[in-house]
Order: structure tokens, then C-alpha cells, then sequence
């Protein structure tokens, strides 16, 4: 690709953007966005070959708790973008060097949390495309973008990747630096990634996500000694609706006509302490960020000042509690995967299809549990419909295995 064909591609992904995200909503309103995307090929191009550059030509959007240069980060809420002064998020940087183009800021909920926002599912635009991801998952389910980043604290990766029918991968907890994004929860925030198909994955890992190494030799040896699948049975499960099990029990009946090994396991009987848990962490910490936001929270909108209200009713003893009990748990579920010869998870995405976008973003239990053990996670399409939308299947791998989670979901996608 020379120079005049990636200005070229560029007028069309703007002039895209431009004539079909109106009814969406996926990107926020930019002006001049063509003239700054040729301005930063130019600058790219100054000190380096187009060879030399293996992602240019990848358009890319990010969710607007990420900062990016020269852009506001407003983290979809109405403060001004000079309350926050952060430097470029470190895994878009990455990204940029290698020649991946930000075509914009995707729409995100307020703070990364439940207010609901403007955005709306591509595929039904009377449904919720999930959140706080939202305009990262249309945007890439639209076609707009290759690849958006997201971001989960508790499900807002999975949910609208699931709702969207597209890619959702969460890596394990702290493979990929929040430096330079705006925190909802520290000690629970994940950065990750949403693509319509598996080629952009290993395309870009290698870039925004620390020490990834694809050993293929290594990886087809785990997949050749069948890897143990399980299903989480019992009260984790039973929080999904009838219709969302029906299509789950089929995908695992497919799973195993092909020979999978799968496990029916009695886990997360303890679902309900884990999710009460879990949001506690959350507030409290979402409280703590906030502490020095407060001039501007006449601002705010309701959700996010009844979280903070939340967190402020917790003390500091009892978040401390909460932290140990947190940190038992992820022990615990390692030691649980490892006794137990478990090599991966699979469970519904979430507990239903997309609902009507007056009904909200949807709900993120599914993925919670999952999320709070800083488990690597990933939800991809499910061939089934009970209607005209899509539902995910979500699978979750052993802690740093990143690589074998991705390898073994991209072979479970052609049979499902």
C-alpha cells in the first residue's frame, strides 16, 4: 500500500462514518477527523518506511476513557475535557507506532458505568448494543473500525461483543497496562479488545499486550492432548434466562459431538456472595477516584452519584476485608482449575439477547465472577438465534494463558 491508497482508504472510512453513524452513534462527533488522520500518516511517514509499519492501514476506535492524542477524553460524561489531564493511554501508543490509525472516540456510558448513553445496537437499532463499550462494539460490528478497545470491570466487554455478535477479549488481569485510561475500579479494571474476527487478534496482540508469545508448537501439543472443558453448573448458571440455557445446552451438545471433553462441575454455588462482593470493591473504589472530581459533581448523572454514595458508605476496614477476601478468591480458583485438570470454562456470555435499548444496557452477571478473578476471557458468536439477535459463548482460561485461550476459541468458532 503506497501513500495516495492509504489517503484514499481514509476518505472512505471517514466519508463511512460520516453518511452511516448518525442513527448509531458509535463515534463522537468530530471535526476534521480526515485532515488529522493524513496529518499523522505524514508524521508517521517522516521517519519511516511503510514496510516498517505492519499495522498501518488498521483503523482502529477507542473507548472514550482512553486518552488519546490530540483528542478530548471526556469518559462520556459532561465535564469538561479539561478536568482530565492524562497522558496517551500506553496500549494505544503501542498500537500508533506500528502504524494502527485512530479513526475516533467511540461512545461510552458515564465513568464506564450504567447510565445509559446514546448508542445503538447495529443490528437492531431498537436494542442496546451492551455497555460501557458500547460505541467500541457498534463500531466494529458496523464495520467502521478492525479493532476498538474496551474496557471490563465487570462485563462491559463480553456483553457488548455477545449483544453485538462480534469478538470480545478480556486478557488475564494486568497483562495490559491502564496506563494513560481513565480507572472506574483498579484493583478490577481490564483493558481489552473487540474485532469481528480472530486475524486482527493475532495480528495486534503482539503489540498492546505484555509478553505475548504465541509458542504454536506448544499450543497445538495442549490442543492435541484434549484440553478439559467444564460447565460451571448450578446457581452461576441459573442466572441466565430459559431461552439463553436452551441455546447453551446446544452449543455444548455441538461442542462435544466433536468429541470435546466437557465436565458438568457444581461452581459458584457462592455466585451471590462473589457479586455482592465484587460490587462493593467497585464502589468503593469508584467513590475513591471520584474524591477529586468533586467540583464538578453537580454534573453528574444519577447512577454515578448513587456508586459513589455507595462507596462512600463503605470504610476502609471493611474495603480492606473485602480485598483479602477477594485475593482468597482468585487462589482459590486457580487451585480449584488446577485440582480439578480444568483447562478452560464455557458459559453464556450473557443472560439474554440484547434488550430494548429503552431497558438499559443489559446485565454483566455472566461475566462477573470471571472478571473478579482476573481470569483471561472471550466471547464469540454463537451460530444459533432465537430471534434476529446474536448470543455469545463465553470462554474463560487459565490465568496468563492467554495465547491457548485464543488459539482454542478460534477453533471452537468454526463448529459452533
Amino acid at each position: 500500500m503506497n501513500k495516495e491508497e492509504l489517503f484514499s482508504l481514509i476518505e472512505r472510512a471517514c466519508d463511512n462514518i460520516e453518511q452511516n453513524d448518525s442513527q448509531i452513534r458509535s463515534f463522537l462527533p468530530e471535526k476534521n477527523r480526515k485532515q488529522r488522520l493524513f496529518d499523522e500518516v505524514e508524521n508517521l511517514l517522516k521517519n519511516r518506511e511503510i514496510d516498517d509499519l505492519p499495522l498501518l492501514g488498521l483503523f482502529i476506535g477507542v473507548k472514550d476513557i482512553f486518552s488519546v492524542n490530540p483528542l478530548d477524553m471526556r469518559c462520556g460524561s459532561n465535564l469538561p475535557a479539561s478536568a482530565f489531564n492524562f497522558p496517551e493511554s500506553e496500549a494505544v501508543t503501542k498500537l500508533k507506532k506500528m502504524g494502527a490509525l485512530v479513526l475516533g472516540k467511540t461512545v461510552t456510558t458515564e465513568f464506564a458505568y450504567f447510565e445509559q448513553n446514546e448508542t445503538k445496537n447495529p443490528l437492531n437499532l431498537e436494542h442496546t448494543p451492551g455497555g460501557s463499550s458500547s460505541g467500541s462494539a457498534a463500531a466494529v460490528a458496523k464495520g467502521f473500525v478492525d479493532f476498538a478497545f474496551g474496557t471490563q470491570t465487570i462485563g462491559s466487554i463480553s456483553r457488548p461483543a455477545s449483544f453485538c455478535g462480534i469478538i470480545g477479549f478480556k486478557p488475564t488481569y494486568g497483562r495490559v497496562s491502564a496506563h494513560g485510561v481513565f480507572p472506574f475500579s483498579p484493583i478490577m479494571d481490564h483493558i481489552g479488545s473487540i474485532t469481528s474476527d480472530f486475524k486482527t487478534i493475532y495480528k495486534t496482540a503482539s503489540f498492546w499486550i505484555d509478553n505475548w508469545s504465541p509458542d504454536v508448537d506448544i499450543i497445538d501439543k495442549l490442543i492435541k492432548k484434549c484440553p478439559i472443558f467444564a460447565v460451571p453448573v448450578g446457581k452461576y448458571l441459573e442466572q441466565a434466562d430459559k431461552t439463553t440455557l436452551k441455546i447453551f445446552d446446544n452449543t455444548v451438545e455441538t461442542i462435544n459431538s466433536f468429541g470435546i471433553k466437557i465436565k458438568k462441575i457444581e461452581f459458584l454455588d457462592d455466585v451471590d456472595e462473589i457479586n455482592l462482593l465484587h460490587k462493593k470493591i467497585v464502589a468503593y473504589e469508584f467513590a475513591k477516584v471520584h474524591d477529586k472530581y468533586k467540583e464538578y459533581h453537580h454534573l453528574y448523572r444519577a447512577k454515578s452519584i448513587e456508586l459513589i454514595k455507595e462507596g462512600d458508605s463503605i470504610s476502609e476496614k471493611e474495603y480492606k476485608n473485602l480485598l483479602e477476601i477477594h485475593l482468597n478468591n482468585k487462589e482459590k480458583v486457580d487451585n480449584f482449575m488446577k485440582n480439578s485438570e480444568i483447562d478452560f470454562w464455557i458459559a453464556p456470555s450473557t443472560v439474554s439477547e440484547a434488550p430494548l435499548w429503552k431497558d438499559g444496557t443489559g446485565s454483566p452477571i455472566m461475566n462477573l465472577p470471571w472478571t473478579h478473578f482476573g481470569l483471561p476471557t472471550i466471547s464469540i458468536p454463537i451460530k444459533e438465534r432465537f430471534s434476529n439477535l446474536p448470543f455469545g459463548l463465553q470462554i474463560i482460561g487459565n490465568r496468563g494463558f492467554d495465547e491457548l485461550l485464543i488459539a482454542i476459541s478460534e477453533r471452537l468458532s468454526k463448529i459452533i
